[in-house]
């Protein structure tokens, strides 16, 4: 039996989303089997868990005006970021009720750490130098959980906050647990 061909994917193993871009592990099979079932109740139900998004619009206005990014809104709610877009563009006026909660639960204090925010490479880059002498780049990006042209080239001065730390797990995965 063939894998099958998995893209990368930003959401937790467990999802429908993790699910949707080919992982087949027992959780996300699992949610995927759990998210047909809902569906299948709400036909049944007639779409009763479908509400206004006016409310979660409002709601993702004003985490902006707090200093949120939808990127961040997004990854926090477990929301694709293209619903968090459409929802705040008008674009769409109905959702479910599940989004519109995990939207709503989202307070503007809790600042949610920022992923995609830039730090400095240079202790990234350091790091896989060390790994280098003992491992691949090849199986310094299969830790990481991505292919080998898309590690941080050495030119790099930042780099994601996401990847240094996914570089830094790589590094104690590799080393067996014990922290860079």
């Amino acid at each position: 039996m063939t894998a099958r061909p998995q893209r990368r994917c930003l959401q937790p193993h467990g999802t429908v989303a993790r699910y949707s871009a080919g992982c087949s592990c027992l959780s996300c099979c699992n949610a995927w089997a759990d998210y047909q079932k809902l569906r299948k109740a709400e036909r049944k139900e007639g779409f009763t868990r479908i509400v206004d998004a006016a409310p979660a619009r409002e709601h993702i206005r004003h985490l902006i005006a707090c200093g949120w990014r939808m990127r961040a809104i997004s990854e926090q709610s477990l929301v694709g970021f293209t619903t968090v877009h459409d929802v705040l563009d008008g674009r769409r006026l109905r959702i479910r009720r599940d989004i519109s909660e995990a939207i709503m639960t989202l307070g503007p204090s809790a600042r949610p750490t920022e992923s995609t925010a830039l730090v400095p490479a240079r202790s990234t880059h350091r790091l896989i130098a060390r790994l280098r002498r003992d491992f691949s780049l090849e199986q310094i990006a299969r830790a990481m959980g991505i292919s080998r042209s898309s590690l941080p080239r050495p030119a790099q001065r930042s780099v994601q906050a996401r990847t240094a730390l996914r570089v830094r797990e790589a590094a104690a995965q590799l080393r067996g647990g014990v922290a860079a």
